[in-house]
């Protein structure tokens, strides 16, 4: 592993540096140097056709001769070969072929000890061995695609996953929120005059990072990636609900597959880092002025590309008057050959007068983020199709629908 030099102002008004001993940063900034992100300014609009980014389909998801694969659910994972929707609410799995041919599905919401009550850390899929990592607070349990059990995977008992990822044959990525939480129990308590230490764990009885790797065969810690983590700075503010008080924190996409390995950033830090295949980690993005110099703050989250363009989310932490989402958010992309960033608009000739904004929290778990998944809601498409703004493929599908079936996912290969 590479040796890791954190450095930072007293003053905190610059973003933190990193400085890697015996290797230079990985980038796709034009000179091959870290690229910074100046989240102050207000970019100019570029419009640019949806086509041009990705090869676009569309997946009408088949719900069965019985109604079985009828779902309301999310997308999970997604490859050449396979796509996993998952019904968190009700626990089920969905498996289907990118054309959306049903290929299996399961359930095993319960409390016996080849079950799960919950599905509350996400879920991570091993395509060549058939294994499916379903996320529980403190344990994993790991399911083949027709939903036959096949080992628990134990945790530490305050562990609190998030979110976790297949990163190769031997381990699991973890994001683990459970230090952040003891953490920032007591300052939530000073903000909101709710206790919520009864959530916290204890020193030393949980993971103390929040980035770590673990065996897939028996959960055991592998390692811990060394993120810089800033506990003192909470992205988000307090929201009165009647009588209530409470702190609604910033919707942050830490974790995202990238080439061969993974993007890991905590916002509170500033960096974005590439941690790849041989373990070796190294900084790619860094915002300026740094999140906690900012009034409002100003937050990024990890970046998703395609050949020419990155795009990716500036975060204003104000309450948004037009909830949802909770936050103000404007959608850039950066082009890789100049380095010039842009506002998003992203035009589609399909459906007129739908905006489509491209963004981290559109990836599923899918090999290198290299495609995303997006729900068209039929009675959408319905208004859309009587107002004439619809044509192509889509208008005819839209025509072909009624409402007995699955919702319409638009399927996006980034060229």
């Amino acid at each position: 592993m590479k040796k890791l030099f954190i450095t930072h102002r007293k003053d905190g008004l610059l973003p933190l540096l990193v400085v890697l001993l015996f290797s230079s940063c990985v980038s796709d900034s034009p000179g091959g140097e870290l690229v910074e992100i100046d989240l102050t300014k207000n970019y100019p609009e570029k419009q640019i056709d949806l086509r041009e980014i990705a090869d676009i389909s569309y997946i009408r998801f088949n719900p069965g001769g019985e109604d079985e694969y009828l779902f309301r659910g999310s997308p999970g994972y997604a490859s050449g070969n396979i796509i996993i929707m998952v019904d968190f609410r009700a626990g089920t799995f969905y498996f289907f072929t990118p054309d959306g041919t049903p290929v299996s599905t399961f359930n095993r919401l319960g409390q016996g000890p080849e079950e799960y009550l919950y599905i509350h850390g996400g879920i991570a899929y091993d395509e060549k061995k058939d294994e499916l990592f379903v996320g529980q607070r403190n344990h994993i349990k790991v399911y083949s695609s027709n939903g036959e059990y096949k080992r628990t995977l134990a945790l530490p008992e305050d562990a609190l996953i998030q979110r976790m990822l297949h990163f190769d044959d031997e381990s699991l990525l973890i994001q683990d929120d459970g230090e952040e939480i003891r953490r920032t129990a007591a300052k939530r308590l000073e903000l909101t005059g709710q206790d919520f230490s009864a959530f916290a764990s204890k020193a030393g009885d949980g993971y103390t990072q929040r980035f770590l790797l673990i065996s897939k065969t028996d959960g055991k810690l592998i390692e811990y990636i060394p993120v810089p983590e800033d506990y003192n700075l909470m992205l988000g503010e307090v929201v009165e609900m009647g009588d209530i008080r409470n702190f609604l924190p910033v919707r942050a996409q830490r974790v995202l597959p990238y080439k061969e390995g993974v993007l890991l950033c905590n916002q509170e830090t500033d960096t974005v880092f590439y941690y790849d295949k041989n373990r070796n980690l190294a900084p790619v993005w860094v915002q300026h002025p740094s999140a906690g110099a900012t009034t409002p703050n100003l937050c990024m989250n990890v970046f998703v590309e395609n050949s020419d363009w990155q795009f990716f989310e500036k975060t204003i932490v104000k309450m948004n008057p037009d909830m949802p989402p909770p936050y103000i958010t404007t959608p850039l992309m950066r082009d890789k050959k100049s380095g010039a960033v842009y506002t998003q608009k992203i035009i589609w000739d399909d459906y007129k007068g739908k905006e489509i904004h491209i963004a981290s929290r559109m990836i599923p778990q899918t090999p290198g983020a290299k495609m995303a998944i997006l729900e068209l809601p039929l009675f959408q498409l319905q208004d859309a199709y009587d107002e004439g703004r619809l044509s192509g493929e889509l208008k005819e599908l839209v025509a072909s629908m009624d409402e007995e079936e699955n919702e319409l996912y638009l399927l996006l290969r980034f060229k």
